[in-house]
C-alpha cells in the first residue's frame, strides 16, 4: 500500500519521513507503519 497522508503530533522527523515516502510513492506494509517503535524517518531511509 502507498502512503497518501501523514499526521504527526510533535514528531517533526516522522512527518518529514512520511513526506519522503509520499514523494517516492513508496510501498510500506501496514504492520511496519503500525509499529510505534519504528520511526517514519527510519522507514523512509530504508
Amino acid at each position: 500500500d502507498r502512503i497518501v497522508a501523514v499526521e504527526a503530533v510533535n514528531a517533526p522527523a516522522d512527518f518529514m519521513g512520511g513526506r519522503l515516502l509520499i514523494g517516492k510513492a513508496a510501498r510500506v506494509s501496514a504492520e511496519r507503519l503500525a509499529d510505534s517503535a519504528t520511526s517514519m524517518k527510519a522507514v523512509a531511509l530504508s
